[in-house]
């Protein structure tokens, strides 16, 4: 039987202990945050954007309500009474400029503040889903022209 050291001969030096001072942020210029499981950050599961003209009508309530902003995993809507209880399954519409986007979109009622109704979808089917994605980009490129718009509106030339 033969046996194999590789360390065989070898001696290991100690590690030297190494400690340093705190980190000078304002001599690097910048700092890193690690944002904390705040009550905002557990609601939100992807970016809300606003749309213009974007509403939903609600089958229940045989309504139109405006979007006050939607995202890939659900939207919220004006809604002011009765209060909607969270877990409630909504069926809706959404419209954009009075043209029927998805039909028979399946959510769910997440939460009911602040005369806003926050949902989530329940399973889209697949042309629901690319109508929600595409409302979502729309609603970027929205969002870029007028922060854009703005950034040309606040440009002055030097003299």
């Amino acid at each position: 039987m033969v046996k194999l050291d590789d360390n065989a001969g070898k001696k290991r030096k100690k590690a030297e202990r190494v400690s340093a001072a705190p980190i000078d942020e304002e001599a690097l210029g910048f700092s890193i945050s690690i944002k904390k499981d705040d009550e905002l950050s557990k609601k939100r599961h992807a970016i809300r954007i606003r749309l213009k003209g974007l509403e939903v009508h609600i089958h229940r309530l045989k309504k139109r309500f405006p979007v006050m902003d939607i995202s890939a995993t659900g939207l919220g809507f004006a809604f002011e009474k009765p209060r909607f209880k969270g877990g409630v399954e909504l069926d809706m519409d959404l419209i954009l400029n009075g043209e029927v986007k998805a039909q028979n979109v399946l959510c769910k009622v997440m939460r009911h503040e602040r005369g806003t109704v926050g949902c989530t979808y329940v399973d889209p089917d697949r042309a629901q889903d690319d109508t929600i994605h595409a409302l979502v980009l729309l609603g970027q490129k929205q969002q870029a022209e007028r922060k854009s718009r703005k950034k040309d509106e606040a440009f002055n030339l030097p003299d």
